[in-house]
């Protein structure tokens, strides 16, 4: 047994010292030791917004050893802003997180969430994940993506943890509560550049069932308030794109993609709202249900 723990530490030890260049024995002891820990750990990665700093992440949730991957994709249709390069940071968490003769293995659940189907909890399985979105095309001035993802699924053999104990840790709400299971999560305050959360899936059985915490550009605030000043901007276009051309509707793509292109080229892009950090002008909310394209425009 302590020969499996001490070669467990060592590929730890050295996953890490690949990944951020310290070279420090006490990080491989540094290992989620139950369930609650391993909860502690995500709340700060989640509240502190360290879930883009790889390094950090490999020292408070240690992984097996990183994955990195570059897809460049071709910019042949650069012009509808869709291609992007991506590159992408990975790794899985096989060499502490399995089953455990504390956890509760092949437990049933129901189908709910990322579970599409009811079965058996199997073998534990964790995974991390950073991408970077970068748009080759400048037409609507699009800022660059970042998102991370931090997964642990078929928790039970792990560990067994009940929505109390979920819920000592950190305040959840109920997104989706079933007979069968559901789906609770956990949202600090957006920050300026980002926002987390982390969303919790129970089966049906008093165990967890899995956790996923993310981070991302797009649930900061400055995105936030950027999108809202450019929607605002793009209604004045969208009304003067409408006047100077005939009516259509939702089924005609080809004149909402001109009347998109259109709006994005009068407000010089998105872009240009998320780089100037600008905030909407406070109007009030309408309930009003378009019918076409140019109703209400």
């Amino acid at each position: 047994m302590r020969a499996n723990l001490a070669a467990m530490a060592l590929t730890v030890a050295t996953f890490v010292t690949a990944l951020s260049g310290i070279s420090s024995p006490a990080l491989a002891l540094d290992l989620p030791t139950d369930g609650m820990d391993l909860l502690a750990r995500v709340k700060t990665l989640v509240d502190k917004g360290e879930l883009f700093d790889p390094v950090v992440v490999a020292r408070t949730i240690p992984g097996d050893r990183p994955i990195t991957a570059v897809d460049v994709y071709q910019k042949g249709m650069c012009q509808a802003g869709l291609q992007k390069d991506i590159r992408s940071t990975r790794w899985t968490l096989t060499a502490w997180f399995h089953n455990m003769p504390t956890g509760s293995p092949n437990l049933p659940y129901r189908a709910v969430g990322p579970f599409g189907h009811s079965g058996i909890t199997g073998d534990p399985a964790g995974s991390y994940l950073l991408m970077d979105e970068e748009y080759c095309s400048d037409l609507l001035h699009l800022p660059d993506e970042r998102s991370a993802s931090l997964r642990f699924d078929n928790l039970p053999g792990f560990s067994c943890l009940t929505m109390d104990q979920v819920s000592s840790v950190m305040p959840v709400t109920d997104d989706h509560a079933t007979d069968g299971g559901g789906i609770y999560s956990y949202s600090p305050p957006a920050h300026r550049e980002y926002g987390t959360r982390v969303t919790f899936y129970f089966g049906g059985s008093q165990c967890l069932a899995g956790i996923s915490a993310e981070q991302n550009r797009i649930w900061g605030t400055r995105y936030i308030n950027a999108e809202q000043a450019f929607r605002q901007c793009t209604d004045v276009a969208d009304h003067k794109f409408c006047a100077a051309n005939p009516p259509f509707g939702w089924g005609d793509g080809h004149m909402q993609d001109l009347m998109s292109v259109f709006s994005a080229k009068e407000c010089k892009g998105f872009g240009l709202y998320y780089r100037e950090m600008r905030t909407p002008k406070p109007r009030p909310q309408s309930a009003h249900v378009r019918t076409t394209p140019c109703d209400g425009k």
